[in-house]
């Protein structure tokens, strides 16, 4: 993945993909919906971005410009 990309991940899979990717040296953002989710994204090394998919396509969306 490019430091601008994103993809949907299946539950359970977030962690190990976050861990990974910060491992590598990546500057990751992840989707979080909820507080626990914003708190379990810090954890893992990367920054929270509230929200959801249905709010990526808003010009006011701190998300990534595309989806890989």
């Amino acid at each position: 993945m490019s430091p601008n990309s994103a993809g949907p991940t299946p539950p359970g899979r977030r962690g190990t993909l976050v861990h990974r990717l910060v491992a590598e040296g990546h500057e990751v953002m992840a989707l979080a919906r909820s507080g626990p989710s914003i708190q379990r994204v810090r954890a893992a090394g990367a920054e929270p971005v509230p929200g959801d998919l249905a709010e990526l396509g808003r010009a006011d969306s701190p998300g990534p410009t595309w989806l890989a």
